[in-house]
């Protein structure tokens, strides 16, 4: 596995800040027949880079979890399925104190105007491009370097 890393500038379509659902997005693998979720996922800010809030997709064993737990945001990126494509969601050592609970990680959905954002997917290394979809509308093609 490599990671792929995608920028992207979201704008609003009516121009006004909105809720943006940032799970919706997958790069797709044609070659591999693979759906990737993003791994990581950060917005710049006027003089830095913002981190997305990473959520739990299930409850955790510690109850000192570094990562919150909230079932009421729901996760969209299961909502959108693509036939005989494998869903790739690598799961993450949240807590690294020794006892490890992997877990799947989400985002939390937040409203913005227009955004400046970088994605983090992780890709087969024998791929050389890729297909960005927002849910099930295709944004762009991405080929990699």
């Amino acid at each position: 596995m490599k990671t792929i890393f995608v920028k992207l500038r979201m704008t609003a379509k009516n121009g006004k800040r909105q809720l943006f659902d940032i799970n919706k997005f997958s790069l797709i693998d044609e070659t591999h027949r693979i759906r990737s979720r993003p791994m990581d996922i950060s917005c710049q800010t006027f003089t830095a880079f913002e981190n997305f809030v990473k959520l739990l997709k299930h409850p955790p064993k510690k109850k000192n979890s570094v990562l919150p737990y909230n079932p009421e945001i729901k996760d969209s990126f299961s909502e959108y399925t693509f036939e005989d494509y494998d869903n790739l969601e690598i799961p993450l050592d949240y807590d690294g104190w020794g006892k490890r609970e992997n877990q799947v990680i989400y985002f939390k959905p937040r409203k913005f105007k227009t955004k400046k954002l970088n994605f983090f997917f992780p890709f087969p290394k024998s791929s050389t491009s890729g297909i960005l979809y927002y849910g099930d509308e295709i944004v762009g093609k991405v080929k990699f370097k």
